[in-house]
């Protein structure tokens, strides 16, 4: 890289556009799978650009550099990754003018630290940028070559920050408010039947377009039938797609986001695109559904959300086999009328990996509950803790982590007056007996300080403390919760976690 001490007239940046995505990925699989050599060409991309920062780095029209930033749903933090240049632009001063943007981004959104993982050709540079390693070598899936993580934090040479940001800054081409805020557009396509969903599920998917697109089963009493609580929106400016003429119209947006192309309705029938997405998903965190669930379709969107391996059962019995040690959660994604959960099955899974359940009293609600279990936590989330008695009326109430209602089929698990219910967050429910309530809760608590995630902590909380106290989660287990700040000081918020699961 040679050191090149300005910036042609022509170079310039711009936040990258859904119409980029092809560009980025050709660009990204000609540097790391052509000439580096280190990324597998079967490598599925964990990270959606969708719900991404990319900055894309132009000479003329030809984009010749990008860098993305994203945040890892799962972590809770933000993570930087794909810094590229192509071979015959690869200079430091374009190399600033990308880290310049990031600097503008963390600074326009509060953000304190970042996370990236560097090989070995490329770690003196981040070192030369400020970042520390935070870490011991490690492989990550779908590359060839060692990693090592990365942390950086904002302030750490703010005269450098400041120059370099203003330097980005008069190189972007105008750019909107939204661009640098953490929001985003999302087109929702409305379906009135599961068969509709089913179908919408299956072109959306082989046309490439979740999760820009998502179908979500409506109420047909409804016009609209999209939770606008703050806890599903935040991060997004939202348009409404109707399914069966394809009219646009604004459901919860603020702003007139540019609406991507709506697909055509061809039917699909087979499945064989998400059979390939699903073998290239790791089994480390799965998603469990019965065979013959109303909500395997539904089971099916979230496991390509969330990126984890979706198993098909054929009785909840299976359950305990899907957690050996090389597992470290299961989300069971439970319809409203399948077979009940017994608290054996449960207590058996629990005992070998971290176990969350996501239900709802009818599949609209179940809909809506998985997509906000996801789209909750594209972005930096505070949960608070608060604990109240629960019976019956309690579940019925609206509520994101049960969709409203348990079902008759969980009552043998959670059911009877001597039960608590502790709700972190909109999606994130305990229910515990009353008599361990306070102890339990503690224990958690001091796990997720420290970076466990909510299904570990329940897990581990169980296992070393109550014996066999039945404690049920409801939510999905593999999310680090950021506890608010009465409930977790603020120096412990801000510190990464340290804790692999």
């Amino acid at each position: 890289m040679t050191d090149e001490a300005d910036v042609t007239n022509d170079i310039k940046l711009r936040f990258g556009r859904p119409d980029d995505f092809a560009a980025l990925r050709s660009l990204r699989g000609e540097v790391f799978c052509d000439e580096l050599g280190i990324q597998e060409r079967s490598y599925h991309d964990v990270i959606f650009d969708w719900y991404s920062k990319n900055v894309v780095l132009l000479a003329g029209n030809r984009l010749i550099g990008a860098v993305r930033l994203a945040y890892i749903r799962d972590w809770q933090e933000y993570y930087v990754s794909y810094l590229c240049l192509a071979a015959q632009y690869r200079r430091k001063a374009h190399l600033r003018l990308l880290f310049g943007a990031i600097i503008l981004l963390m600074k326009r959104n509060g953000i304190r630290s970042i996370r990236a993982d560097s090989s070995d050709a490329n770690l003196m540079m981040y070192q030369a940028m400020g970042c520390v390693p935070i870490g011991g070598k490690f492989k990550k899936p779908g590359f060839v070559c060692d990693w090592t993580p990365m942390r950086y934090d904002i302030g750490v040479n703010a005269a450098a920050e400041e120059s370099l940001s203003e330097r980005a800054a008069a190189h972007f081409e105008p750019w909107t408010e939204s661009d640098l805020t953490w929001v985003f557009d999302t087109v929702f396509h409305r379906c009135d039947t599961a068969s509709a969903f089913g179908a919408t599920f299956e072109t959306l998917l082989e046309k490439d377009l979740i999760p820009g697109h998502l179908p979500y089963l409506a109420r047909p009493d409804r016009v609209i039938d999209l939770p606008h609580d703050e806890a599903f929106t935040r991060h997004l400016r939202t348009v409404e797609v109707r399914s069966d003429d394809d009219e646009f119209f604004s459901a919860t947006s603020t702003a007139s986001p540019t609406r991507p192309a709506c697909p055509d309705r061809t039917t699909i029938t087979a499945s064989s695109r998400f059979a390939h997405l699903n073998a290239r998903f790791s089994s480390k965190t799965l998603v469990a559904v019965l065979v013959d669930s109303e909500a395997l379709v539904l089971a099916r969107l979230y496991a390509v959300l969330t990126c984890k391996r979706l198993v098909e059962l054929n009785d909840w019995g299976e359950l305990p086999s899907l957690c050996p040690p090389s597992v470290s959660s299961v989300t069971a994604i439970i319809g409203p009328a399948d077979r009940a959960l017994s608290t054996a099955v449960l207590s058996a899974a629990q005992r070998r990996c971290a176990i969350g359940l996501l239900t709802a009293a009818d599949l609209p609600a179940l809909s809506s509950t998985l997509l906000g279990s996801y789209l909750n936590f594209i972005g930096p989330t505070q949960v608070a803790i608060a604990v109240r008695p629960v019976g019956l009326v309690s579940y019925e109430a609206p509520t994101g982590a049960c969709g409203g209602g348990l079902g008759p089929g969980l009552w043998s698990l959670a059911g009877g007056p001597e039960m608590t219910v502790v709700a972190i967050g909109p999606y994130h429910l305990l229910i515990v007996p009353a008599r361990i309530c306070r102890a339990a809760v503690a224990a958690i608590s001091e796990f997720l300080k420290v970076g466990y995630a909510i299904g570990q902590s329940v897990r581990l909380v169980r296992e070393e403390c109550l014996g066999d106290e039945p404690i049920l989660l409801m939510g999905d287990p593999s999310l680090r919760l950021d506890i608010a700040p009465s409930e977790k000081n603020v120096e412990a918020t801000r510190r990464l976690a340290a804790v692999s699961n």
